[in-house]
């Protein structure tokens, strides 16, 4: 990806003159913002010291990725392994799921907020700060769960609602603080 950023499906913003692949490293710089807005993309790992949106289509990384700050408003993220937000986490619309895991790194933050619904489809676990202010979590079948898993600061506040879609799997929402 070039030094600014721009737009994931176009073409000439990646050094390779190409939508990336499921065989590509994705590796994002400092102080870029990528918006992946439609399509469905799969790629090997996901290398992100700057900043993705993601307001349509899917983004899937294969294996461990890092992003540093994630802004999910629509659309689906998900990971065959460990997604770590290091960051920010910004969760306002969109699915986050996969049979991986989705970190929210110590010392990062997370806001769940918007009255969109944001599907769980995986397992998200929260080893930093989340806070939970308005929107429904729907809880549904697919991936490695649903299941929030809290080691960190987890407030809810606000409007909030969650619901249960699913056929095979048991939603969860484990709080290990102190445990």
């Amino acid at each position: 990806m070039g030094a600014s950023g721009g737009d994931w499906d176009v073409t000439g913003n990646w050094n390779l003159a190409r939508i990336p692949n499921d065989t590509d490293v994705v590796c994002i710089p400092d102080d870029a913002t990528v918006v992946h807005s439609t399509g469905q993309t799969i790629v090997r790992y996901l290398l992100s010291d700057g900043d993705i949106t993601l307001s349509g289509g899917s983004l899937a990384a294969a294996e461990e990725s890092h992003v540093q700050n994630l802004d999910l408003s629509g659309g689906t993220i998900s990971s065959g392994s460990e997604l770590t937000v290091t960051a920010s986490l910004s969760w306002s619309s969109g699915s986050l799921g996969g049979s991986g895991t989705t970190v929210v790194a110590p010392g990062a933050a997370g806001v769940i907020s918007g009255s969109g619904t944001k599907t769980l489809t995986g397992l998200l676990r929260n080893d930093g700060n989340i806070t939970w202010s308005a929107g429904t979590l729907e809880m549904a079948s697919g991936g490695n769960g649903p299941h929030l898993d809290n080691a960190g600061a987890l407030t809810i506040s606000g409007a909030v609602t969650t619901t249960t879609v699913t056929n095979e799997d048991t939603p969860r929402i484990t709080n290990r603080v102190g445990a």
